[in-house]
């Protein structure tokens, strides 16, 4: 036990490095692999004997079973959302979407990102295969970049062959909430008057890395999306389990403030 807890330990630590190595040292998110690396060496200390009364006086027995139930519980919640976000990664699109949007991610100067390349290639891939779909492209203009995402992303899908006409530009959300709401409300102009019958909404899918779709969709299905769908984009190899632990954390966020 005492050698899986080290090797657990280092693992922690050295997978902090490499992500403080690989995607700088703007990866805030990374310092929790240090904190859990370290906590897992503390507890391997405490089990090899440095156990002092006054540690058994401050934590006697009922504060310890209720730490175990409390760890024991979130260790559940936690295998369940991952549960969740992992099926949603293996989602596949409906063909003949009427929109599909196209969550931003961070650009640099007027460059997309990594990230937001791989959602744009996704979200290419299916507008070429399906003529009849607009795009809506989403994401406003933050630190380090020179345009909106939303304004890089157009000319992204425009450089690969896609109508202009084909693109709808939102460039004021900063989160995932605000892209989806405000992508709506795009959507809905656009919309109006081409349903065949009063009451018949379009159908949308929602392009985002893999990790991301559950939440996004949930996010969505909150702001009465009907007809909603996730589109998942490849993510970061190296990255995702730090992906798909900050995404449970962003969940329970979203939770909390009542987005989804």
């Amino acid at each position: 036990m005492d050698l899986l807890i080290v090797l657990c330990a280092v693992a922690c630590i050295l997978y902090f490095a490499g992500i403080f190595v690989y995607a700088g040292p703007g990866s805030t998110f990374a310092w929790f692999w240090l904190f859990v690396g370290l906590l897992l060496l503390a507890w391997f200390l405490y089990r090899r004997g440095v156990k002092h009364k006054i540690i058994h006086f401050l934590f006697p027995l009922w504060i310890k079973v209720s730490i175990l139930t409390t760890l024991i519980l979130g260790a559940a919640v936690f295998v369940l959302a991952e549960i969740l976000i992992c099926s949603s990664m293996l989602s596949r699109p409906s063909p003949g979407l009427d929109y599909i949007v196209v969550l931003g991610a961070q650009v640099k100067g007027e460059q997309v990102s990594n990230s937001l390349k791989k959602r744009l290639d996704t979200a290419l891939e299916y507008l070429l295969e399906n003529e009849e779909t607009v795009a809506v492209v989403s994401g406003g203009q933050g630190p380090g970049e020179d345009i909106t995402e939303a304004e890089a992303m157009r000319r992204y899908l425009m450089e690969h062959g896609i109508e202009k006409t084909r693109i709808i530009k939102e460039a004021f959300s900063t989160n995932t909430q605000e892209n989806l709401n405000f992508s709506k409300a795009y959507i809905l102009l656009n919309w109006s008057g081409k349903a065949e019958e009063e009451g018949v909404m379009p159908k949308v899918g929602i392009v985002t890395n893999n990790f991301h779709v559950y939440r996004a969709v949930a996010v969505a299905e909150k702001l009465n999306f009907d007809n909603v769908e996730g589109i998942p984009a490849p993510s970061d190899n190296f990255l995702l389990a730090n992906q798909m632990v900050r995404e449970f954390f962003a969940l329970v966020k979203e939770k909390i403030v009542g987005n989804i």
